[in-house]
């Protein structure tokens, strides 16, 4: 079976299965219309930054909204290759790794150009009266294609790491990790959209020179053509070998607890630190990507501060700290959902449903509020007593409250009350 045909199966099913539901939603499912709904969205706010900051100030942020368009692309490359729901049946039948490293190419491109539609939109809001209009647009251009490009390489990179052990074997002594192998699904994309953040970031810093995009484009490209060559043996191998484990079974048997800092902050809940504790070993051997995403983010506020003029890096502060605090609200709904939290084990522990729910909060407080305030100590130094630093805290409140909101979604434990102990 060849990349075309499987390509023109998953046509035909989707629009099935827009056929099937009808009406206005079938038109709400389409995904050009979503694209172009955002880049409308992105489009006003651009305005609105206009008025406010003037051409350049726009122009910014929407850089940082190619940026994080082109980071994302990268970051969700498992979902493209191996995370689907037709992953089980691909990994069974005898197609060959290339045509499977062709299909996740195509989905990435589909991806930027809807991407490319949306920050288009928005980038119609910079023209009047910006300057090196076409300097902002060729950034978004080179961005989004060196991620087209990256992002399948870094699939069959780590696809390849899953499904052979010697080269598991080889790359946990030279990286010291020695964790849950389908962990390498995250890490390495994680590391991918960090380098794009930091690709962009050189870009815009002032008129992209034609020897940086040069080189970056043929980076790119050879990684491709690298990361075809090894889809041949490895890519149909890695795609039946992570089906068969199922994504939300990616722990090792080998549990991380709480240490410094994170155990003394659990501590201070007294008895129902145990709760915590159980739900950090828990997150951290199921998502160990999300440490990783947070610590280099931490790294980039400050490069950030070290690298650009003031304002730039306000601006790319306030954009991080999004970021940072959407992972932290996040992590509230992980804790209440499997694989993290289940209704019947949870039934089983000697605690209440208030005081599950508190050292839930207690947990997503410290994930909102520490990496926040150790990344952007400089722009709290720098911007004290500042809009920007009024800013930032409501960055921070705002995750609070979709973390502590996401936490109280959790489900009252049949035949208890709510402040009855459950057991």
């Amino acid at each position: 079976m060849t990349a075309r045909r499987i390509l023109a199966i998953e046509a035909l099913e989707e629009s099935r299965r827009r056929a099937s539901v009808g009406g206005a939603a079938a038109i709400a499912m389409n995904p050009w219309l979503l694209a172009g709904a955002w880049g409308a969205l992105l489009g006003a706010l651009l305005v609105v930054a206009r008025e406010a900051g003037g051409p350049e100030e726009a122009r910014t942020w929407w850089l940082i909204a190619c940026g994080l368009a082109s980071a994302g692309l990268v970051m969700r490359t498992p979902w493209r290759f191996f995370w689907r729901s037709d992953a089980v049946l691909l990994g069974r039948l005898p197609i060959e790794g290339r045509a499977l490293f062709l299909v996740g190419t195509w989905r990435g491109a589909r991806t930027a150009m809807r991407l490319a539609l949306g920050l288009g939109m928005g980038f119609l809001a910079l023209l009047p009266g910006a300057t090196a209009w076409l300097a902002s647009l060729l950034v978004m251009l080179v961005s989004l294609g060196c991620s087209t490009m990256l992002a399948p390489a870094v699939a069959a990179a780590a696809g390849a790491i899953v499904s052979s052990e010697k080269v598991r074997i080889i790359v946990s002594r030279v990286t010291g990790f020695g964790g849950a192998k389908v962990g390498w699904l995250w890490i390495l994309p994680g590391a991918g959209g960090v380098i794009m953040l930091l690709l962009l970031f050189a870009l815009a810093r002032k008129a992209p020179s034609l020897p940086l995009v040069t080189v970056a484009l043929s980076a790119c490209t050879v990684a491709w053509f690298l990361g075809e060559r090894l889809s041949r043996s490895t890519m149909q191998d890695a795609t039946r070998e992570i089906a068969a484990l199922d994504r939300v079974m990616l722990a090792h048997v080998d549990l991380v607890s709480a240490r410094g800092l994170e155990a003394a902050w659990g501590r201070l809940l007294g008895r129902n630190a145990v709760i915590y504790c159980k739900d950090v070993a828990i997150h951290r051997r199921r998502y160990p990507a999300y440490y990783l995403l947070c610590g280099l983010e931490v790294v980039a506020l400050w490069l950030f501060w070290g690298l650009s003029e003031t304002s730039t890096a306000v601006r790319w502060t306030l954009g991080l700290a999004v970021t940072l605090g959407a992972h932290g609200a996040l992590l509230g709904w992980r804790l209440v959902t499997p694989p993290v939290e289940h209704g019947r084990l949870m039934a089983t522990l000697p605690f209440s449903r208030d005081e599950i729910v508190r050292s839930k909060r207690h947990h997503v407080t410290w994930r909102v509020v520490v990496p926040m305030a150790i990344g952007t100590a400089p722009f709290l130094v720098a911007q004290a007593g500042g809009r920007e630093a009024l800013g930032l805290l409501g960055i921070v409140f705002s995750s609070l409250f979709v973390g502590w909101t996401a936490v109280a979604a959790l489900p009252l434990l049949p035949g208890h009350k709510s402040g009855d102990p459950a057991d």
